[in-house]
């Protein structure tokens, strides 16, 4: 088990960041986006996605925030998020059509009995 991110509020003033992922690692890296957007779409459900979605975007507003070229990270990462939004999208498509993929709305899951 690798630890992804770890981000813990110890204080007032004291946050704290640990994760097990090498950042020259690009290919890693790569590989991780994939996954974590599937998992994204697959398993985050409600009050749970809304929480974590918020958290993740709290972290990507203040890397954006203290970064000495603003716009021209921006701009990378719109081109880079472009990049993996397509793929990923094939992907979804190709699943969907073999059935081994349900879609569901943002913020709403599958019922919680069966009939």
């Amino acid at each position: 088990m690798k630890k992804i991110l770890e981000v813990i509020e110890c204080g007032d003033h004291d946050i704290r960041f640990r994760t097990d992922f090498d950042p020259a690692n690009e290919q890693g890296i790569s590989e991780l986006i994939g996954k974590l957007a599937f998992t994204m779409i697959t398993r985050l459900r409600g009050q749970e996605e809304v929480a974590v979605i918020a958290m993740i975007r709290a972290l990507a507003l203040a890397d954006f925030s203290v970064c000495t070229d603003r716009e021209a990270m921006i701009r990378a990462f719109d081109e880079h998020s472009a990049h993996y939004a397509r793929i990923i999208n094939k992907t979804l498509e190709f699943m969907k059509k073999r059935g081994c993929f349900v879609e569901y709305p943002v913020a709403f899951g599958p019922s919680k009995s069966i009939s």
